[in-house]
């Protein structure tokens, strides 16, 4: 691993002057390479050495169905510095679930991946608590219709009787598949012992389609806990489920209510949990591979609102929410869409709807292929949450002693203001693109002054090449004065639900 750290003297390039001036400002930087690497996975933090600085973790991947020694990494938050690594079979696609299951006061990782990866690791000393599936030099990790990929995990009541959360994840996705092929494995959403890893319920999808989708707890139906999760993919259709959990895990699986379905296409990216109409209940956004984008009543299931972003786009990112447009109460929801079919997207298209009753506000192309979610906060505390969107887009130019043009990929990260209708880099652009990793806003040392984490890979022409990853810590200008609500990937607790904290 190559470690440089990168102090910028000019730290903002500004568009609209969306930033006042300031005292001067070091920030706390730094940047980090890993050869033989990519990611789809999304950073998260807490403190591993027990040092007061929140410390980073993040999935990683060779190509896939390749080992890699970089398949889970643990960063110090201070300068960078790997505290520890874990080898991977396959791509650990899954954002870090954090929880201390061994109580040394340490959080511990719960990470998933491709070829059936599911690691528990100790956060502390990176060793290994339990994986899901063992290696096994026989398996054939390619042509094996069992063996499937798991996604991001949530902790769930004990199911076991051991007095412990347990986990509730999707298992699912053939990678073989080819788009036009219809006939897919079926996936399952499963229960695993946090203690051991044991299986304990498997449930196949009540429609036999495949599933991407991350499962999401959350008390609805007149507080009954329940199971949400999509099934269906990029050209397979699928729908939108629930099924409360005393259901599930009594076996119950008959009792799974349908909220919505779609023909075409299916439903992969998490839904977002929030209460869309002030009346003290959590409702469900959700977004609709086939460009829709619904909300859904939490007491009854009703439609409050459905939004068409318009023919031919996709969604594979989640809603963030926030108080982005007007003066009202009622939280709007930023979002991302691709159009054109996977994994042909010509360009993404960041929409920012109207939550009292979604109507599209802004719309706009920022860039070219990725599926990156929008994160938000109030960085300048006047009460309008700004949008920090990670995008990549092609630059075009004459290389020197040659008369043609040639194109590369460029990668983002942009602050947005869309009550002022402003628009600002972070920094300047890296060549390299960001295929689908979420940034990370949070305050790393406790000085007061918030930092993002974000990562991209650096090869110019290639969205999936995996051969060279780039990880940046990038310290702001802006000081933490309001709790976090949506600062990272489903959320400040990864269970993608609106709460501050």
């Amino acid at each position: 691993m190559e470690k440089n750290v990168a102090v910028w003297i000019t730290f903002f390039v500004s568009f609209f002057g969306l930033f006042s001036c300031q005292m001067p400002f070091e920030p706390d930087n730094w940047e980090i390479t890993v050869n033989n690497s990519g990611s789809s996975s999304s950073p998260k933090a807490t403190d591993l050495n027990g040092d007061g600085i929140l410390d980073i973790i993040l999935g990683s991947g060779a190509q896939e169905f390749k080992t890699t020694p970089h398949g889970v990494l643990a960063l110090d938050g201070k300068d960078g510095s790997t505290l520890w690594e874990i080898s991977t079979r396959n791509q650990m696609v899954g954002t870090p679930l954090l929880f201390d299951a061994n109580d040394d006061t340490i959080d511990d990782i719960l990470i998933g991946g491709r070829s059936a990866e599911l690691n528990l690791i100790d956060g502390k000393s990176g060793s290994i608590i339990w994986e899901y599936m063992h290696d096994n030099p026989d398996a054939d990790l390619i042509n094996d219709t069992l063996i499937l990929n798991f996604f991001n995990a949530q902790l769930c009541p004990d199911i076991d009787g051991d007095e412990r959360q347990d986990i509730i994840v999707s298992y699912g996705g053939f990678i073989k598949a080819k788009p036009s092929v219809s006939e897919r494995p079926q996936g399952y959403l499963m229960a695993i012992s946090s203690k051991d890893g044991k299986e304990l319920i498997r449930m196949p999808t009540p429609d036999a389609k495949e599933i991407y989708c991350s499962p999401v707890l959350t008390s609805i139906l007149e507080g009954q806990l329940s199971i949400l999760f999509g099934t269906g993919g990029e050209t397979i259709g699928g729908g939108f489920y629930a099924i409360g959990f005393s259901d599930f895990i009594s076996g119950q699986q008959d009792q799974v209510t349908t909220i919505m379905t779609d023909s075409l296409k299916g439903y992969i990216a998490p839904p977002t949990i929030v209460d869309m109409n002030n009346d003290g209940n959590m409702d469900i956004i959700v977004n609709a591979v086939n460009g829709k984008v619904t909300c859904v009543d939490g007491q009854d299931l009703s439609i409050i609102w459905e939004t068409h972003i318009g023919d031919g786009y996709e969604g594979y990112a989640m809603s963030c929410p926030g108080y982005f447009y007007g003066d009202d109460d009622t939280k709007d929801i930023i979002t991302s869409y691709g159009y054109g079919p996977w994994p042909d997207t010509e360009f993404t298209s960041n929409v920012l709807i109207d939550g009292r009753d979604g109507t599209i506000v802004y719309k706009d192309s920022l860039g070219t292929f990725q599926y990156a979610s929008p994160i938000a906060y109030d960085l300048d505390n006047n009460k309008v949450d700004d949008v920090i969107i990670a995008t990549n887009h092609p630059i075009k130019t004459t290389l020197p002693n040659t008369s043609y043009p040639t194109t590369f990929l460029g990668n983002d990260l942009s602050i947005h203001n869309f009550m002022k209708n402003q628009s600002t880099l972070i920094r300047p652009t890296k060549i390299g693109s960001n295929l689908g990793s979420t940034p990370l806003l949070t305050d790393i040392d406790n000085d007061g002054y918030l930092d993002i984490i974000s990562c991209y890979m650096t090869d110019s022409k290639n969205f999936y090449s995996f051969s060279k990853m780039a990880i940046e810590r990038i310290e702001l200008k802006y000081k933490r004065e309001a709790p976090f609500n949506w600062n990272s990937y489903m959320g400040v607790a990864t269970n993608a639900i609106d709460h501050p904290q």
